[in-house]
């Protein structure tokens, strides 16, 4: 059996929802992902949680728009009368509820990357620009035509990545975690054993050139500094909370040390864990001695 037109029509309507709900899911566990470190990672994944969470403001006008478009079908095959299709109306209530959710995510984007959350601008500017003549071919739209794509968008897209960060990212971040913290065997095992050929710990790890990557897209680098008796061992991790940095320390005598500002290093006397650092919360990672820090 052949494609109709309108079945054809739909499949490629189903294919840009689906790239784009890819491409969305893809920049939100981004960072989380084996590989080189790209510092856009962080900026690309707090805009697409963004979207998702904002974004659902518009789910219920999809949910009315797809109901009202059913219903007008089903009147129509029935050979009911069908009254005058409002598609024109929620489609300019979508582009106007549009904005917030626009200017939210660009917001967020630009908290950490100012040309990403321009882009993100942009990128609604010209949509819009687009749209809004389009709205009046919504009029008279016949009730047996196929399912506008719009109101899938509108449902699919931030349910579908609020479902994501609340199920599966949580688990994303801590096998990123897992994997920074076994990518710092290999420096701890060489401090270990310049302190056994010197009788001390190393004064500085500082380099030109960073041979002890964590080969995690969303990890910098691993940072060692003398800690009283021992020493820290620490990466900063992007984390999937808004607000909250979190940092992952180890020290060989749990006596970590982690630090909110760089001037309370020679402000504030060493303390204890949970002295005095800023953090609001404490973790034991799932390997001994080391434990992520929560800062707000």
């Amino acid at each position: 059996m052949g494609w109709t037109g309108s079945g054809i029509l739909m499949l490629l309507h189903v294919f840009r929802i689906a790239t784009v709900t890819l491409l969305a899911v893809a920049c939100m566990f981004y960072p989380f992902l084996p590989g080189p470190h790209d510092p856009m990672a962080d900026a690309l994944s707090t805009t697409a949680q963004c979207f998702g969470l904002v974004g659902l403001l518009l789910v219920p006008l999809g949910l009315g728009w797809l109901a009202h478009d059913w219903t007008r079908r089903r009147a129509g095959k029935s050979g009911r009368p069908v009254g005058t299709s409002k598609a024109c109306y929620f489609a300019l209530t979508a582009v106007c509820t549009s904005l917030p959710v626009a200017g939210f995510t660009s917001l967020a984007a630009s908290a950490r990357a100012l040309l990403l959350g321009l882009i993100v601008m942009g990128l609604w500017l010209y949509w819009a620009a687009k749209t809004v003549p389009k709205l009046r071919r919504l009029k008279g739209t016949s009730p047996l035509a196929s399912v506008h794509p719009a109101p899938l968008c509108l449902v699919i897209v931030p349910v579908v990545l609020t479902a994501l960060k609340f199920t599966l990212l949580p688990s994303a971040v801590e096998s990123s975690r897992n994997r920074g913290i076994a990518a710092g065997a290999a420096m701890l095992a060489d401090i270990e054993t310049y302190r056994a050929a010197k009788g001390h710990y190393p004064v500085s790890l500082a380099g030109a050139t960073n041979d002890y990557r964590p080969k995690v897209v969303g990890i910098g680098r691993l940072q060692y500094e003398p800690s009283g008796r021992a020493y820290n061992v620490s990466f900063e991790q992007f984390s999937d909370r808004f607000g909250t940095r979190e940092f992952v320390v180890y020290n060989p005598l749990d006596e970590h040390q982690v630090y909110s500002h760089d001037m309370d290093r020679v402000r504030l006397p060493p303390r204890p864990l949970r002295g005095g650092g800023g953090q609001y919360a404490v973790h034991d990672a799932l390997h001994p001695n080391w434990k992520y820090f929560w800062f707000d």
